[in-house]
């Protein structure tokens, strides 16, 4: 290896890591190989001589991240920055590109073209994650060539074509806000019975472990199983058929959990849903969440809410620890007491372990939830990971208390952040707004037509006014449907006068004879606006859907509003 000191060495790594060292950049052709294996391959000369143009640029790429180390950047941070520099670093020992401080900025925008090519024209990654990458690469060499100004790394990022692609507009409505929370709600009962199914015993017991969320979901967890749907009764060998009995036979009581890991994954499969569910139920981040240890709590009463606060051996109160809802403390007590039965407290302090067969990942690190999102994704239901468990969890808490100062406290944010990174909006919250805005603005009154009017305008014609459409004059009833005023009343009675108006009109034209122009009768308009009001009425909810319903039936058994009865038996006479 090479003598320059590009190490890391205040980069915490596991029992298994291969510890960073940029100076494999200084080979060409060395950083596409695995890490592990280039030691030994500098060793051999496999990648030849170091390109010792490369050495200033790269010191000073090692300067700067020691730097983000030492202000307490996050280690999921600083290995994602090596990681997509070892990107470019790959890509450049592919296309014979010098990444010196002369060529670096050229380079870069040669490597930006090659991620508008994957985006865009491969669709090989998608346009937002290319202009991350980018973004972060652009970021970094700005802090190492001490490029000045306020954003140095957006100065670097306009000296190429790429442009931050538009974010994906969210159809707003009830129907998606029903879906969102079903589909949230379904998600935490899957949780809830893999964690009250995978008791110690079950863990122990037979492979596969089937779970019954319900009629239609089904879950079958294998462990270690490599065929967990093999017929036994189908193996002739009997060799064969000890083996699969063997490695589906329950765990003898003598041996521990994880003697052999074979069970380990169903381990981490509950540790998972239960980090999930806490994540969910405190809004603590992931983060803090899994450098949380385990410990003794205190659970005090705090309105609908619990404060948990840690309790130390001299019995003194510690502070809180976090905060939760309090149907989750019998939940939370259970999953502490199968820490202790499982014998996961004699080899971690930590409130959600995960093991590794003769690995000890670095303190800290990132928690994927690969296991859980297997499952789900082999279930064929969304995921929802912690970022978007703590967004619900914010939103609902917003439309519940319509308070924006007290769950910022609540979820340690500032307003701003709050508002700019988690509020979403929600359909019905929006329509109460609306409707309040207007009752305490607007003064309704009486109309000719069916509805009511907003007092003090004089009559405007709709938006969509069409020709031959009668005009609005506050005398007719029909120009009140096409006035900009009118308002409508969600109520069975102005349905029946809705559909005991549509019924005078089919009256009207039946009587009516064209004229040589054959012009359209105003009741034609007239006609398809009321049918247009009656299907917006109907598609709101089942209830205004069965008003719809009831009322057509009357009109059908000649049941008319009365306030249409006698026009409509006058006409009929003239009929």
């Amino acid at each position: 290896m090479t003598k320059h000191d590009l190490t890391f060495p205040k980069l915490l790594i596991g029992t298994h890591g291969t510890p960073w060292d940029l100076g494999i950049f200084l080979y060409v052709g060395a950083a596409k190989s695995p890490r592990k294996y280039i030691s030994e391959g500098i060793d051999k000369g496999d990648f030849g001589l170091i390109d010792m143009e490369r050495l200033p640029l790269i010191y000073d790429f090692h300067e700067a991240l020691t730097t983000f180390i030492v202000q307490g950047k996050s280690q999921k941070t600083i290995i994602s920055c090596l990681e997509d520099l070892r990107k470019i670093y790959v890509w450049a020992d592919k296309n014979s590109q010098p990444m010196t401080h002369e060529n670096i900025l050229s380079a870069f925008y040669l490597w930006t073209e090659y991620l508008l090519e994957r985006a865009y024209v491969k669709k090989e990654i998608k346009p937002l994650s290319a202009y991350k990458l980018a973004t972060k690469i652009a970021n970094l060499i700005a802090k190492a060539t001490k490029v000045c100004g306020p954003k140095p790394g957006k100065s670097i990022m306009c000296l190429t074509r790429m442009k931050r692609p538009d974010s994906r507009i969210e159809s707003l409505g009830k129907p998606t806000d029903k879906l969102n929370t079903s589909q949230l709600f379904e998600f935490g009962n899957i949780l809830t019975s893999i964690c009250n199914t995978l008791d110690v015993k079950t863990i122990r017991g037979e492979l596969p472990i089937r779970i019954a969320v319900d009629d239609e979901i089904k879950i079958k967890i294998v462990g270690h199983l490599h065929q967990p749907d093999l017929d036994l009764s189908t193996i002739n060998n009997k060799g064969l058929l000890r083996s699969a009995l063997k490695n589906r036979q329950a765990m003898p009581d003598e041996e521990h959990l994880l003697d052999k890991y074979k069970r380990y994954s169903i381990i981490k499969l509950r540790v998972e849903c239960e980090l999930l569910i806490f994540i969910a139920q405190t809004g603590v981040n992931l983060s803090q969440a899994i450098q949380m240890e385990k410990s003794s709590y205190r659970w005090q009463t705090n309105g609908e809410n619990l404060d948990v606060f840690r309790v130390y051996k001299n019995r003194r109160q510690g502070d809180i620890v976090f905060r939760c809802f309090k149907s989750y403390r019998k939940h939370f007590n259970r999953y502490l007491k199968w820490l202790d039965e499982a014998g996961l407290s004699d080899f971690s302090d930590q409130l959600f372990p995960f093991f590794s067969k003769s690995i000890v990942p670095p303190r800290g690190s990132g928690t994927t939830f690969t296991t859980t999102k297997a499952l789900f994704k082999k279930i064929n239901k969304p995921f929802f990971g912690p970022q978007l468990l703590r967004t619900n969890r914010i939103n609902w808490l917003l439309r519940r208390s319509q308070n924006v100062e007290l769950v910022a406290a609540e979820m340690s944010h500032s307003k701003y952040v709050l508002s700019k990174h988690y509020e979403k909006p929600h359909y019905e919250s929006i329509t109460q707004e609306i409707i309040k805005y207007h009752t305490q603005t607007e003064v309704l009154l009486s109309s000719p037509g069916p509805g009511l009017c907003t007092k003090g305008h004089q009559p405007k014609p709709i938006n969509d006014f069409l020709v031959n459409s009668p005009k609005p004059d506050c005398i007719s009833s029909d120009g009140c449907l096409f006035c900009d005023k009118h308002r409508d009343v969600m109520s069975f009675d102005y349905c029946l006068k809705l559909t005991s108006h549509a019924f005078f009109k089919k009256l009207e034209i039946s009587y009516y004879h064209a004229s040589e122009k054959e012009e359209v009768h105003p009741s034609y308009r007239v006609l398809d606006r009321i049918m247009e009001k009656l299907k917006f009425i109907s598609e709101e909810n089942e209830i205004q859907q069965k008003w719809v319903k009831e009322a057509e039936s009357s009109i059908r058994a000649g049941r008319y509003h009365t306030l249409w009865d006698g026009h409509i038996q006058l006409l009929e006479v003239l009929i």
